[in-house]
């Protein structure tokens, strides 16, 4: 196949030459030959046509290609006599004399032979224009070349049965309805729409066969509408506002974390923690237990009266609070949609590494407040644990609920709930902690995100 291929283009590439070659010299004729020129328009003609053939050696025009050559070399040996004698300067006076009759003799033997070489051009260029109508014909795809990539053998017959091999639908209103009469469905206005985004490009009720893949790949067939976006996690129908406002929470928790204040509230932990052997459980529980023994021994003395170790107890409890704040915002931003996910992803923040420092760091000093210093019962520990906790526990085994959980619609105008002041931390004014903007941005644009279930009580912490 190879060889043959080899073979057609060098055929094409040759026929294409010589037909140069006589358009070149054809120009010469015109004044005395009148067939010259319809002989030149053809030759142009059919060069249009054949030199987009060299890549494609497949198509069956070889015995074409092989006649027009041909038929054009014996023009071209003709013309090169002719002009080879034309040229000639060793003529005498009586032979250049001699050579004008000869010359217009000569032409005007010529012309029944450009009129047969126009003719056999037109024929095979009507030839060749069939092949390529053929070829076409057979190179247009169906539904049939696209089943392979169909989920499975029902998924290929539901499209044939609405669209035949046709690689659009129809009509999208048509097709939601079969698909509900099929599989005795009755899809909300809501539900609907959620399928025409994945399915659909843009704004548009237009179902391609590309489209139908795209949307059976993502939730099987018969549809998962488990595994189908929330409306509000639609790029569609994210506003720029709304994407700032995100990016403007991510950045400041960013910038936060790489403080100088967050850095040493941090050492306090570290330096807390130093000489304790982290793997040892027990050890570890105990040296936090410690420091909630230290902070209630602190109370009621003035700041000055504070030995170093009763200093350091309550920087480290500044930082606990901090750190837990910190990653319970994490949690809340995160949880606001598919937008808040892909961009935290792209900036790979704050990374499984930090989150498990906080567990393994924060987590027993947190225990120890509600055990020690609140003095609750350790039975009532797992009830009362900050969600963050489960939530960092997800994450880090790439099973965050969140994610796969069945969606739920969006908030009416009317459902819409703004937290209140008694839903934030009563301490959470005492403590010199940032904002990051997070209430007010919520306020402004992604208020919709508070309806989310997954949301309740994000902003959770010990209480004292």
């Amino acid at each position: 196949m190879a060889g043959m291929d080899v073979l057609a283009n060098i055929s094409l590439e040759t026929v294409i030459t010589t037909i140069q070659f006589t358009m070149d010299r054809i120009d010469d004729w015109n004044n005395v030959v009148p067939e010259g020129k319809a002989l030149r328009k053809e030759c142009d003609s059919y060069k249009e046509i054949i030199v987009d053939l060299v890549d494609k050696p497949e198509l069956p025009i070889s015995n074409e290609l092989n006649n027009v050559y041909g038929t054009i070399k014996s023009t071209n040996i003709l013309i090169a006599r002719f002009l080879k004698e034309d040229e000639r300067t060793d003529r005498s006076a009586l032979g250049k004399a001699g050579w004008k009759i000869q010359r217009a003799y000569l032409a005007y033997s010529y012309r029944e032979h450009f009129k047969a070489t126009t003719k056999t051009l037109k024929a095979s260029k009507e030839e060749i224009l069939k092949g390529l109508e053929f070829a076409k014909a057979m190179a247009t795809p169906t539904a049939y070349n696209f089943k392979s990539k169909m989920v499975n053998e029902q998924c290929f017959k539901f499209w044939k049965e609405v669209c035949g091999q046709e690689l659009h639908a129809p009509d999208w209103s048509q097709f939601t309805k079969e698909y509900q009469r099929k599989f005795d469905e009755q899809w909300s206005a809501t539900h609907e729409e959620r399928v025409r985004r994945v399915a659909c490009s843009g704004e548009e009720n237009h179902l391609s066969i590309a489209g139908y893949i795209s949307l059976t790949k993502k939730c099987g067939f018969p549809l998962n509408y488990e595994y189908l976006p929330q409306l509000m996690d639609t790029h569609t129908t994210v506003s720029a506002q709304t994407r700032m406002n995100v990016a403007r929470m991510i950045n400041e928790l960013i910038i936060y974390y790489s403080s100088k204040k967050m850095r040493d509230l941090l050492v306090a932990i570290f330096t807390w923690y130093k000489g304790c052997n982290r793997h040892d459980k027990e050890a570890w529980q105990g040296r936090a237990n410690e420091w909630a023994e230290t902070i209630k021994a602190n109370r009621g003395k003035p700041a000055k009266e504070l030995d170093e170790r009763g200093r350091l107890a309550e920087q480290v409890d500044m930082a606990r609070r901090t750190y837990s704040f910190f990653f319970q915002r994490y949690m809340v931003v995160f949880k606001i949609g598919q937008l808040s996910k892909e961009m935290f992803a792209e900036v790979d923040f704050p990374g499984k590494a930090r989150m498990h420092e906080f567990k393994n760091h924060v987590g027993p000093l947190d225990k120890a407040n509600f055990l020690v210093v609140m003095n609750n019962p350790e039975a009532k520990w797992e009830s009362k644990r900050p969600k963050v906790y489960k939530f960092l526990e997800e994450f880090l085994a790439d099973k965050p609920k969140e994610i796969n959980a069945p969606p739920t619609p969006a908030p009416t105008p009317e459902e819409k709930v703004i937290p209140k002041e008694d839903e934030i931390p009563a301490d959470a004014e005492k403590q010199p902690l940032p904002t990051f903007g997070l209430r007010d941005t919520l306020l402004n644009g992604l208020e919709i995100a508070s309806k989310n279930p997954m949301i309740n009580g994000a902003f959770t912490t010990l209480a004292e």
